[in-house]
């Protein structure tokens, strides 16, 4: 191929993805691993942060061989994390002390509950970050390493330890131990970034109980980082971003009141805010989009836990389906699910409740129930949890300054794995009550990661321009209104019976 190509590695939940993409942020050769998981404890899932850079380092060179391609061909990299897992390792040789937390994990549900006891503290915190205090987060997470290990506590005061999320580990290991960076988007996730300057705050890390000094610097999420290793040689780094404002990104959603739902293993609803983080917001997440050109860009989340995951618990956990290709075929064939309602909240309750010892809880099996019964039930669950999401930020979208449209007018970008099924894109649009867009370039955290590394790589002018994409698909809702109010309102009782303080307590592991 003529010309020079662009690296965009996307570290996902379960899988690790790396694709050469041309100037105009086309993927043409693409590689991907699957992440392996572990669940060692009812609520805690964790992964080898050393397996997942070799995947890495092997999905990278396996995509430059398809291309008949060499580091020297890359004119910039990119590199977008999952989030909030963390990994603690040493700085000296770059091995990690204990398997990465994975951002699903609860297992830090009583210390969480501890701090939220103070409401004043509680307060504070989601002022400062945007965030309430969650396992989901990192903070509580890296704290619990640091004392679950014995002498690591000692070891991080004495600096012989380093501490973060998936990017940060990866460039450091990538850099031979030169850069131990992370971006604002990344950071603003920890619950130790303060959300105004997207940088650590020591009243958080003294609060959380993480040293500041284990925690890497916060660059833009366009600096040049400099070169990491790709294939047989090294490339520079110009692109940071954590992976969901990657895809908001790379679905164009730049302008305020752009709205994007990802569907990898959770599902992430995020609106595009603007040069400031929405005030009022409670229930969803306040948090940084990028930090480009010395301006940081701000969203809005709401964070369901178990989207793609439901799939893979069908298929790996119960047998109902051999693969996710599958549910279009259920889904074409039965209409409805037989008075099966199912709350997919198999690694707790997301926006906008936020109740982590949550279960999945299914309601209305009879005889008759049928497994396309059941596999319905839980996609519905699924879309009516987006559905949530949406509800309570069409409800804000008026606040935003320069969005004409009033609430719940603008379609809603849809991309990731549950995105490829137009029965479940049918299905979504109908219980959401709102058109979806989808566009045919493939992953938008690869394009987003892509739009950024060509415009520090010179191959781009702006961001905002090399983004912008024009739907390919667009799905409007069918399904009378009365209908989706009736099913909405079923699917809100189900979820109060499910996080009532009697079920809750039966659910307890």
């Amino acid at each position: 191929m003529a010309g020079p190509v662009l690296l965009a590695i996307d570290q996902g939940t379960t899988s690790v993805r790396a694709s050469l993409c041309d100037g105009g942020l086309r993927a043409r050769w693409t590689r991907s691993e699957a992440v392996e998981r572990s669940f060692p404890r009812p609520g805690w899932v964790e992964l080898d942060a050393e397996a997942l850079v070799e995947a890495t380092e092997r999905v990278v060179a396996g995509a430059l061989a398809d291309g008949g391609l060499h580091a020297r061909d890359v004119a910039a990299v990119g590199l977008a994390n999952q989030g909030e897992t963390v990994v603690v390792w040493e700085r000296a040789t770059g091995k990690p002390i204990a398997p990465a937390v994975v951002w699903q994990c609860r297992r830090t549900e009583a210390e969480c509950a501890r701090l939220r006891e103070d409401a004043g503290v509680a307060a504070w915190v989601r002022e400062a970050t945007g965030l309430p205090i969650d396992p989901y987060f990192s903070a509580t997470k890296l704290a619990h390493v640091l004392d679950s290990v014995p002498g690591a506590r000692a070891r991080a005061d004495r600096g012989d330890l380093c501490a973060g999320t998936l990017d940060a580990f990866t460039i450091f290991r990538l850099s031979g131990g030169r850069r131990f960076v992370t971006d604002p988007s990344t950071a603003c996730r920890t619950l130790l970034a303060d959300l105004a300057t997207g940088r650590f705050d020591e009243r958080l890390c003294e609060l959380f109980r993480v040293p500041r000094s284990v925690l890497p610097e916060v660059v833009s999420s366009d600096a040049d980082v400099g070169p990491v290793r790709v294939g047989d040689g090294f490339a520079t780094l110009r692109a940071l971003l954590c992976d969901q404002p990657s895809a908001l990104l790379g679905t164009g959603c730049t302008a305020p009141g752009d709205v994007k739902c990802t569907y990898g293993t959770g599902a992430f609803v995020q609106m595009s805010t603007g040069s400031r983080p929405l005030e009022g917001a409670d229930g969803l997440l306040r948090s940084i989009a990028w930090e480009i050109g010395g301006a940081r860009h701000y969203l809005l989340e709401g964070s369901v836990l178990s989207a793609g995951d439901v799939l893979t618990w069908l298929r790996d956990g119960l047998g109902m389906i051999a693969r996710p290709e599958e549910i279009d075929d259920v889904l074409g064939r039965t209409p409805d699910s037989a008075g099966v309602l199912f709350v997919a909240a198999l690694g707790g309750l997301g926006a906008p409740r936020w109740v982590g010892e949550a279960r999945g809880t299914i309601l209305g099996l009879h005889r008759a129930t049928r497994r396309e019964h059941l596999i319905r039930a839980a996609l519905e669950g699924i879309a009516h949890q987006v559905a949530d999401v949406l509800d309570v930020a069409s409800e804000l979208v008026a606040r935003l300054p320069g969005v004409a449209e009033g609430p719940g007018v603008r379609a809603m970008w849809a991309d990731g794995g549950l995105a490829s099924s137009r029965a479940f894109l049918r299905l979504q649009a109908d219980l959401a009550g709102r058109a979806l867009r989808c566009s045919a370039e493939g992953e938008a955290t690869t394009r987003g990661l892509a739009a950024v590394a060509a415009v520090g790589a010179g191959l781009a002018s702006s961001v905002e321009e090399a983004a912008r994409l024009a739907p390919s698909l667009v799905v409007e809702p069918a399904l009378d209104e009365a209908e989706r109010l009736s099913a909405r309102a079923r699917h809100r009782q189900l979820v109060d019976l499910a996080t009532s303080a009697g079920v809750l307590s039966l659910c307890k592991d």
